[in-house]
């Protein structure tokens, strides 16, 4: 097997907090659970296939479902508050300033925040 590399011109996007007042999210009626969260984002960057992003976001205290399809992963970097993510199967994680989080493909389960969170996130889809 051979690997064969090439040059080409390296494009680096650096955030590290939002700025002005974000894109606001809405949830669909069945997915949230607890709380009415203002959540925010604020997209920094797209590839030209769409499968990867990365920005900036934001949401204020509740609970809401989250299920990832297949080849969906997300990273996230916590900047402030505090959450947990929660699986079906009961496994709680909790996260805060200075953690780093991979939720994988096919993760099915609830996103809580307990204190404003605001994290830094990567999203891989349909790879």
């Amino acid at each position: 097997m051979s690997l064969t590399l090439t040059n080409s011109p390296i494009e680096s996007h650096c955030f590290n907090l939002p700025e002005g007042d974000g894109v606001q999210l809405t949830l669909a009626p069945g997915r949230l659970l607890r709380g009415d969260p203002d959540r925010r984002d604020w997209p920094h960057f797209e590839s030209a296939d769409g499968k990867v992003s990365s920005g900036i976001w934001s949401g204020t205290e509740g609970a809401w479902r989250v299920e990832f399809p297949a080849g969906q992963y997300e990273f996230f970097h916590v900047i402030s508050g505090t959450g947990a993510i929660v699986s079906d199967e009961g496994m709680r994680k909790p996260f805060g300033p200075g953690d780093a989080v991979f939720v994988p493909q096919g993760f099915r389960g609830v996103f809580e925040v307990s204190e404003k969170v605001t994290k830094q996130y990567m999203f891989v889809q349909n790879v």
